[in-house]
């Protein structure tokens, strides 16, 4: 269990992390206006979608480790 010292660390952390990802998805977003994903591109904004679906998946799984890809 965390300490409210180190849940305040993890907070402060959460944004940029979560920022991060919301950066990832509004560039897929923006690449799939107008005429949408080739299906040459389409492997690549599949393997980067399912990379952001990861690392939601991971927040706050590990409660020692909220957020893995960003250490404490």
């Amino acid at each position: 269990m965390l300490t409210p010292t180190q849940a305040l660390a993890v907070i402060i952390k959460l944004h940029p992390a979560a920022q991060e990802m919301a950066k990832v998805i509004e560039s897929i977003r923006l690449e799939m206006e107008g005429k949408g994903i080739s299906p040459a591109r389409a492997p690549v904004v599949i393997m980067r979608l399912l990379e952001v679906e990861s690392k939601l998946r991971q927040l706050g799984a590990d409660q020692n480790n909220p957020i893995p890809w960003i250490p404490l």
